[in-house]
């Protein structure tokens, strides 16, 4: 057999191979859409607990590698009366690898129900956005880091949320991300799975919060409002919170000056004195917990309880800038 058949050979060969793969590949990408799809959908479908319910237009999925799923339109209710109305819901995967991810969700906030939030539309979100990340840290143990920021946005302030959580259940043991975040079962994550906070904070970065607080009260009032009375409403406030702190016990904790600074953090950003006020908490030790663990705390008398409970595992910051 001459040298240019045998080439010929290989090419055809090798052709075929890569054929294989690419249609192999295909199946893979156009499975992992589905179960995307199919997730996301039986997720908002459950979300109904007698006190709350979603409804939603099915969410649509394209992509190919990276997948973008969208809901025209996704309703919250709570008892009966509709909360709010987002739009344009968007859900993705990408830079997705077998030990990792990256998950990120939008939408626009239309609709808030007056009823229920009565308070100033410079205060109302009208958009948010979440980034996240998933990652296998230990694969025998079923061991899962997810990284999360959370962002809502409106008019006059941006609240921000952030999270590093580890997960760990033997159903996710010896699986790749995909089929941890998209084949297992959402009791599993409720009911089975162990999780430890390694830390948390939230921030609120001001716009014009101080012009938005200042119309708001200037409405409320009967009498004509200035600034020196502006002030001094804001000084009765912090006095109540510091009030309210010490009743539930905010102050019987190691933590007493971190939580003065963000009350007088709350008083500066009011005056725009600051522009944000970031609170954190940082982790100890691993102590891990199921969700049911909040079980425990149902009644609002054991708020002091908790609190104890927790600061004996996290450290708390506060900054103001």
């Amino acid at each position: 057999m001459s040298k240019r058949k045998i080439a010929k050979i290989i090419l055809i060969i090798g052709a075929g191979f890569i054929g294989l793969l690419l249609v192999l590949f295909l199946y893979v990408s156009s499975k992992v859409k589905n179960e995307f799809e199919e997730k996301i959908n039986i997720y908002f479908s459950s979300l109904n607990n007698g006190v709350y319910r979603v409804e939603h237009q099915p969410f649509k999925c394209t992509g190919f590698l990276n997948y973008e799923c969208a809901s025209k339109q996704v309703d919250v209710f709570v008892d009966n009366e509709k909360l709010f109305v987002v739009q344009k819901f968007i859900v993705g995967l990408k830079g997705i690898k077998t030990d990792s991810l990256k998950e990120y969700a939008q939408g626009d906030i239309i609709e808030i129900n007056s009823a229920l939030f009565n308070f100033s539309d410079s205060f109302k979100p009208f958009k948010f956005e979440y980034k996240g990340e998933d990652r296998i840290l230990d694969k025998r143990e079923g061991v899962v880091l997810g990284q999360n920021s959370f962002k809502l946005e409106a008019k006059s302030v941006s609240y921000a949320f952030d999270a590093n959580i580890k997960r760990k259940s033997k159903e996710f043991a010896n699986k790749n991300i995909i089929k941890i975040i998209l084949q297992t079962p959402l009791k599993t994550f409720l009911e089975d799975t162990e999780y430890f906070v390694e830390d948390m904070g939230a921030k609120v970065f001001s716009r014009n919060l101080k012009d938005a607080t200042f119309s708001l009260l200037r409405q409320t009032k009967d009498t004509e409002l200035d600034e020196e009375g502006y002030e001094r409403i804001i000084d009765d406030q912090t006095q109540a919170l510091i009030f309210g702190a010490k009743l539930f016990g905010f102050f019987d904790t190691p933590y007493e000056q971190q939580i003065t600074h963000l009350i007088e953090g709350y008083n500066d950003l009011l005056k725009d004195k600051i522009k944000s006020i970031q609170v954190s908490f940082y982790s100890k030790d691993e102590v891990y917990f199921k969700q049911t663990y909040f079980n425990r705390f149902q009644n609002p008398n054991d708020l002091q309880r908790f609190l104890a409970k927790f600061f004996n595992h996290y450290d708390m910051k506060v900054v103001t800038k």
